[in-house]
């Protein structure tokens, strides 16, 4: 755990090689004042507004009679040993460090956040005044808000990267809570359910005020706000291994197809139950708990590709677990059966799979799958001319097409991007 203590040293003195200043250590060391080494800020705010093991307890001696010329030994009782982090001691929360102190009357840096601990080693929340009389705002779980303002007490504070606070008096701007990011204007009002624009980006707020993020749909439109809330326009993205386009309105300018929806297993039909039945007695022979996507995948691939054959005209089409059930009967079936039977493996597997569709003649099935955070092609079924097609990117698969009759002809526009 990465971690820098605070308290006082004496000017000019040396520790591990670094040189103390009036102000303090530079580094995992200690100081009494605020330091004023700078933390990361935790969210682009500007662009919003300019000890000692304990001793063994002696062992009471045994009695014996006078007369005993018995002697017990006691084993040394072992040393206890400390593993550093949080704990909970009277309903307040406290720091142990390796060697099963407590920091005190200190700032601590844990994981990139500020901490203070008090005289007795908890950690502070709320209001912290140091002995310039710079006010500091700690979070619930005691984190040093930094970078952000903030609504306390009813009055409104800009926060420093330092986490310097200072009062503003009719504010109007960008405001921090724990629900969110809200917009306060001139007139102490806020924006709920509506759009708002701000420096030529436009944010969506929700029913309390607080500025929305990821997908929003109105309208039947489709629209994405970034990790800011700012909407996107005139661009594309990659989201959740989907590539998406948004046009100068930011509307989704296209749809791709969505991985195929396995319903809740309270609302499937007995023959969906049937199939998951089946394809988990495959799976118990073929993958193990500490294999990757990647792995399972790979093994249900040549499962399907050794254990089923091919049959032009065998199977259901456009009802994936009636074709699957038959694929697992009969261990026979055309594409679309091939295609099916891979489904149900992966579904149960939890891998999520696009069916994708050859666009020349509608006549050729096979899986898009995610694996270890990749869009990848994953096609079953025998061909004539030979081929392996077990996690393909697309520009492997069209290599393969333009020499092979255009076996796997699609528009990728359509579908989730491969690497």
């Amino acid at each position: 755990m990465n971690k820098k203590i605070f308290g006082k040293q004496p000017s000019g003195e040396r520790i591990s090689g670094k040189t103390i200043s009036g102000k303090g250590v530079r580094g995992s060391h200690i100081f009494h004042n605020k330091p004023s080494y700078k933390p990361i800020p935790v969210l682009a705010a500007a662009a919003f507004f300019a000890a000692a093991p304990f001793p063994a307890a002696p062992v009471p001696a045994a009695f014996f009679p006078a007369a005993s010329f018995l002697t017990v030994p006691f084993p040394a009782a072992p040393i206890p040993a400390y593993a550093a982090g949080w704990m909970q001691d009277g309903g307040r929360t406290a720091y142990e460090l390796e060697d099963g102190s407590r920091p005190k009357d200190t700032w601590m840096e844990l994981e990139g956040s500020w901490h203070y601990f008090d005289d007795q080693g908890f950690c502070r929340t709320g209001w912290y005044v140091d002995g310039q009389g710079k006010r500091f705002w700690l979070d619930g779980d005691g984190v040093l808000a930094v970078n952000t303002v903030r609504r306390i007490d009813g009055k409104f504070y800009a926060i420093d990267e330092n986490g310097y606070c200072t009062e503003q008096k009719n504010y109007s701007g960008w405001v921090q809570e724990e629900g969110g990011w809200w917009f306060r204007r001139p007139d102490g009002s806020w924006p709920m359910a509506e759009w708002m624009e701000f420096n030529g980006e436009w944010y969506h707020f929700d029913d309390q005020g607080y500025v929305q993020s990821g997908w929003f749909e109105e309208n039947g439109n489709r629209y994405w706000l970034d990790m800011y809330g700012k909407m996107l326009r005139d661009t594309e993205m990659v989201i959740d291994g989907i590539r998406y386009g948004f046009d100068r309105s930011g509307v989704s300018a296209r749809e791709v197809k969505e991985p195929v929806e396995i319903p809740p297993e309270d609302q499937k039909t007995e023959l969906e139950r049937a199939v998951d039945a089946m394809a988990d007695q495959v799976l118990a022979g073929i993958i193990t708990p500490e294999m990757n996507d990647h792995q399972k995948a790979t093994a249900i691939y040549y499962w399907v590709r050794r254990n089923m054959s091919y049959s032009a005209g065998t199977g259901s089409i456009g009802d994936w677990p009636a074709a699957a059930y038959e694929g697992f009967r009969r261990r026979r079936g055309h594409c679309y059966t091939y295609y099916s039977v891979s489904l149900a493996l992966l579904s149960r597997a939890g891998i999520p799979s696009v069916e994708v569709i050859r666009e020349t003649d509608f006549d050729h099935w096979w899986n898009l799958v995610y694996v270890d955070g990749e869009w990848l092609h994953f096609d079953t079924t025998p061909r004539r001319l030979g081929g392996d097609f077990c996690l393909l990117t697309t520009a492997q698969l069209f290599a393969y097409s333009d020499t092979h009759d255009a076996s796997h002809v699609f528009d990728v526009s359509q579908y989730p991007a491969t690497p």
